[in-house]
């Protein structure tokens, strides 16, 4: 009885570890996918405020020579 119910608590111990191991893999997924996003629009950001540089020192030299 007693080995039966040592086994029986080792295997829940070791499915709940394999449970918790497959939630650590989700969450690190998401993780890592937040932060492409993150990158993605840090990106974006720099490309627009590139953007309005170059336009404004457009209108800046036009002003100048207007």
């Amino acid at each position: 009885m007693k080995k039966d119910s040592k086994k029986q608590r080792i295997k829940s111990i070791l499915a709940a570890l394999n449970k918790a191991e497959d939630k650590l893999h989700s969450a690190q997924e998401l993780i890592e996918d937040s932060l492409s996003l993150i990158e993605t629009a840090f990106l974006m950001h720099d490309n627009n405020l590139t953007k309005q540089i170059k336009e404004l020192k457009k209108r800046k030299q036009e002003v100048r020579h207007g």
